[in-house]
């Protein structure tokens, strides 16, 4: 009776392995490879369990239960797992839309001479979803040529291409300002920005400590503005705006604002990359 019995929980066993089967194919369980083996080896050793000594044979099948309940269990463990990994994959992937390409410098406004060098402003991100891929950067100017360096004041557009090691292409555009020199040497030596009038809001500060600090107040309040304006690339794109204003904006009914100014400029770009200027009339 007792090899009796330890031959039907063997049978249980068998069938058990049968019913995961149809439940693997019909996609109610979801499973690796290699638990599908493992329940199969252990289906197996169940099904030649008469090979066995019968008064052996109690431990054995215990443990080919006790293998087939740890086989069984993983799978939904490891599709648990896929899910969390789906879910932070799609995460960072939502994250990546806001990533932007930015100046090693900080500086999105230049003087004449050479372009800064570009990068990812969150370079671990896109190296954690994408792997390392290089930049392709082209410049242009405020008439949409394609240049190598930065000759007179005004606009100027960075047009950045990469491709990921799946073949993916990731496309970013930047607007940097380039300044005057002397203009810029003029700014650095007697900036415009200066200290409000006395006493400014400042919580728990008298007139009088304000009054004894003044001079350092006010330096401070000139070098925030200047680094603000120097490192924010709306900045730059407010400064190209005003500097291609002309008599048509003044009589324009509604003058095109510079974020708009500044998309129609990369989309003329894009177009032209592209090779559809003429595909298309423009907008």
């Amino acid at each position: 009776m007792r090899c009796d019995g330890v031959r039907s929980a063997a049978d249980v066993l068998v069938a058990w392995r049968g019913e995961s089967s149809r439940l693997h194919a019909t996609g109610t369980v979801r499973s690796s490879r290699r638990n599908g083996r493992l329940f199969g080896k252990i289906a197996c050793c169940a099904a030649k369990i008469e090979t066995v000594p019968c008064e052996r044979r109690q431990g054995v099948v215990h443990w080919l239960v006790l293998c087939a309940l740890v086989a069984w269990t993983l799978p939904s463990a490891r599709l648990r797992a896929d899910d969390n990994d789906d879910a932070r994959h799609a995460a960072l992937i939502a994250a990546f839309q806001d990533v932007q390409i930015v100046p090693k410098n900080g500086a999105f406004w230049l003087v004449p001479g050479k372009f800064p060098e570009l990068q990812w402003e969150q370079p671990y991100l896109v190296e954690m979803l994408w792997g390392e891929f290089p930049l392709q950067v082209r410049w242009f100017d405020a008439a949409g040529n394609e240049v190598t360096e930065a000759t007179t004041p005004g606009r100027y557009g960075a047009y950045v291409e990469g491709t990921t090691r799946d073949g993916m292409v990731i496309r970013r555009s930047r607007t940097f300002f380039c300044m005057d020199p002397d203009v810029a040497a003029a700014l650095m030596a007697r900036s415009p920005f200066t200290l409000p009038p006395l006493p400014v809001p400042l919580p728990d500060v008298s007139q009088a400590a304000q009054e004894a600090h003044r001079k350092h107040l006010g330096d401070f309040v000139e070098r925030a503005v200047l680094q603000a304006i120097t490192r924010d690339d709306e900045a730059a794109v407010l400064a190209a705006s005003l500097a291609e204003w002309d008599d048509r904006d003044a009589e324009a009914q509604r003058p095109p604002t510079p974020a708009v100014r500044n998309q129609e400029y990369h989309l003329a770009i894009k177009r032209k990359i592209l090779g559809v200027e003429d595909a298309f009339p423009p907008l």
